[in-house]
């Protein structure tokens, strides 16, 4: 019984390398990504910070208002609070 060793080919084809560019393609259509909004850097923690010290600023005037005040439901005719 002797065994003959079949040669070894491909089967795929260039179907790897034609992947491989549109791959390439796709990722070159899309952009980088990240940076959308055309800042800098240092532009972009200037928004930031001014965005933060005004999200604290009106989280003090409401916390320095008092608490708010809620509607009691299902008391709407009683007046004896």
């Amino acid at each position: 019984l002797q065994l003959r060793q079949l040669p070894l080919k491909m089967t795929r084809g260039n179907q790897r390398d034609t992947d491989r560019a549109r791959a390439a393609a796709r990722t070159a259509a899309a952009g980088t990504g990240g940076n959308k909004d055309g800042l800098t850097v240092a532009q972009r923690k200037e928004r930031d910070a001014q965005q933060l010290a005004a999200k604290i600023a009106k989280k003090t005037a409401d916390a320095s208002a008092g608490p708010k005040e809620y509607p009691v439901y299902g008391m709407e005719g009683n007046d004896a609070a």
